[in-house]
């Protein structure tokens, strides 16, 4: 119908309550074009970042990165996929201050 809006996935309703699963910092929403540019990342090669607090990242590269979110100091990003966010220390991704810098 027109006028009519799509609620938003039940995630997005709960990122206001997130919090980084290592410091308990909050937790936002990044920009869809920062998703987006690690996402098209994710198909062509490996992710321009490394694990926040272990050795190895292991994000699922097989499934599509649909939103960041992003800790309150801007150096670590947890991915969403299939409308889940992976809120789990190992999952964490460490932005460099390049990456942080181009998050418009």
């Amino acid at each position: 119908m027109p006028g009519e809006t799509t609620a938003p996935p039940a995630w997005q309703r709960l990122v206001p309550l997130l919090r980084c699963p290592v410091n308990r910092q909050p937790l936002s929403l990044a920009p869809q074009s920062f998703a987006d540019r690690l996402d098209a990342n994710r198909k062509t090669g490996p992710l321009p970042c490394e694990a926040a607090e272990t050795g190895r990242l292991q994000i699922n590269l097989a499934e599509p990165i649909e939103a960041v979110l992003l800790r309150s100091d801007g150096q670590v990003g947890y991915v969403v996929q299939n409308e889940v966010p992976i809120l789990l220390p190992d999952h964490g991704m460490r932005l460099s201050a390049a990456q942080t810098g181009t998050i418009s």
